[in-house]
């Protein structure tokens, strides 16, 4: 497709990568174009890397983001490329600071912690936007009798849960 395209000289296909947080550094921006996403990790990656970013109102793109300026709505490749032109034609500081605003959302909405956080505010049967909460008033509930307070945060990464034993288990993000 890229030959008959008359793109293969300008798109690399990079294949299984382990260097993903490198070559997220060196990009100037990210562009999600997805037609489908449910959670679109990739684009928390690229805002916890300081990029600024451009995607398609597709799954909770949008939600994640944050800023509407930069959804475009999604198989629409007039608005993606006129967001995409309008990003580029910003001072690199403007551009920064967009990147700097993308990592600070999404590290205090989406972070282990804050997860976690929202997590014990609805276990405890309290309203989870004061933990910072990202969607209102899912209904979950604890399964297999560990209680609100056998959870404790042990690091920006890790959630313990002491079972009604003396056993530790630990569960990594």
């Amino acid at each position: 497709l890229l030959g008959r395209l008359g793109l293969g000289d300008r798109i690399v296909r990079l294949g299984l990568r382990a260097d993903i947080p490198d070559l997220l550094r060196a990009m100037d921006a990210y562009c999600l174009p997805s037609r489908r996403e449910g959670f679109p990790n990739v684009l928390g990656e690229a805002m916890a890397s300081g990029l600024p970013c451009v995607s398609t109102d597709a799954g909770d793109a949008a939600f994640v983001l944050g800023e509407r300026e930069w959804v475009v709505p999604v198989e629409s490749p007039a608005p993606l490329a006129a967001a995409l032109t309008r990003l580029a034609g910003l001072a690199p500081d403007a551009r920064r600071a967009i990147g700097d605003a993308n990592r600070r959302r999404v590290t205090a909405r989406f972070s282990i912690r804050s997860v976690w956080q929202q997590y014990l505010a609805v276990y405890r049967g309290e309203d989870p936007a004061a933990a910072g909460s990202l969607h209102q008033g899912p209904q979950m509930s604890v399964v297999g009798g560990a209680g609100i307070d056998d959870c404790e945060p042990l690091a920006a990464d890790e959630v313990a849960v002491r079972p009604r034993s003396s056993q530790r288990t630990r569960v990594a993000g």
